[in-house]
């Protein structure tokens, strides 16, 4: 089934102009014939929330064109903002990763494209470090991360029956000079159908030069799927995604990917990250409801009630079947209270049920503009 995306020229050419495979003669052409129907206040928000804004300039750059004095200006303090966080993230991971010699681990995401020289930090936004670790040496890991100064925040289930069935793809959050390091033990959680086995992955592991020090990645077919499948997660979830995974894509192409995809049990949410692409692309009037779900995120646009529903319906039949039980359902929307508590203090049951449960509302309900 299709669906109107109803895309405004500000949304539709901020991520056409953001895009990393861009052809410039065509972005001169377009951009002065459309520049002038550009609502240039809403392009600067979006593109900063999108982590769009530092591919725009680039592209601006190499097409050499001239944008508006004042829209230049506030993009490229945007960008300068961004390159300080990642100069202060460096210094860490540079630290850390002297001291993680002797643990089974992989850096994941954003830092595995920049270690790769796929991506540049004035450009490709990370907002934190995660850490894919060898789950017997996961309290080897908290150990290096404490002596470092860092804070542990260990994840709590919602109930007793998930935490002996779930295993949680990143059970373990450390905070250190405002740096959010993510330690996984495994790339997604076990309520997925997708067939990743955390020490396989470590045994294909890669180690590249980087900064006079040499760090440990995925193999490269592993992070090309994982960033596809990442993405695809997010956009189901309906919330937290940025749009700017789009051209994250383009350093990992589809064609070579889809044997792998069989292998790991994901040849579904796979093609539907396809497709999105393609329409991506071809950007038609009507396009699918996960592509729906991506433009919203990019035009700041508030959920529908009936999107919420068909977004639940879809992340229900994307559990394992043994996930789609009455008693996990149950847990899901009346956790114990250590869970409520953990997260949003600690008052009477009722309370912070309230507050959860208010917290969902706001989420798929609010504008976000």
């Amino acid at each position: 089934m299709k669906f109107k995306h109803r895309l405004q020229h500000t949304d539709r050419f901020l991520l056409r102009w953001s895009r990393r495979d861009l052809n410039m003669e065509e972005f001169q052409e377009e951009f002065h014939t459309w520049n002038s129907e550009i609502n240039w206040p809403i392009f600067i928000d979006h593109a900063q929330k999108g982590h769009l804004a530092g591919y725009f300039l680039e592209n601006v750059k190499q097409a050499q064109l001239t944008i508006p004095e004042d829209v230049q200006l506030q993009l490229e303090r945007y960008q300068q903002k961004i390159l300080m966080h990642h100069m202060f993230l460096l210094e860490f991971l540079l630290e850390l990763n002297k001291h993680l010699k002797d643990i089974d681990h992989v850096f994941l995401k954003g830092w595995d494209l920049a270690i790769r020289g796929y991506s540049s930090f004035k450009v490709r936004q990370i907002s934190d470090i995660d850490i894919l670790v060898n789950p017997a040496q996961l309290p080897a890991l908290i150990e290096v991360l404490r002596n470092l100064g860092a804070s542990i925040k260990i994840i709590e289930y919602k109930s007793r029956m998930h935490q002996k069935l779930e295993e949680i793809h990143a059970p373990i959050q450390a905070i250190i000079h405002g740096i959010s390091i993510d330690v996984h033990t495994r790339l997604f959680s076990s309520t997925l159908p997708y067939e990743f086995n955390t020490k396989k992955l470590l045994q294909n592991k890669e180690l590249h030069p980087y900064q006079n020090q040499h760090f440990s990645l995925l193999s490269e077919k592993d992070a090309a799927l994982f960033c596809y499948l990442h993405a695809h997660k997010h956009i189901l979830s309906g919330w937290m995604l940025k749009v700017a995974v789009v051209n994250d894509f383009s350093y990992y192409p589809t064609a070579a990917l889809k044997q792998h995809a069989l292998a790991c049990n994901a040849v579904k949410d796979f093609s539907e990250m396809e497709q999105i692409i393609c329409e991506i692309n071809q950007m038609n009037s009507k396009v699918d409801f996960l592509t729906l779900t991506l433009f919203r995120f990019l035009s700041q646009r508030k959920i529908v009630f009936i999107e919420s529903v068909i977004l639940t319906l879809k992340r229900f039949n994307s559990l394992r079947i043994q996930w789609r039980s009455f008693g996990l359902l149950f847990f899901n929307l009346f956790p114990q209270k250590s869970y409520l508590t953990k997260n949003f203090g600690n008052r009477s049951y009722f309370v912070l049920w309230i507050q959860r449960t208010s917290n969902f509302f706001t989420l798929f309900f609010k504008a976000s503009k």
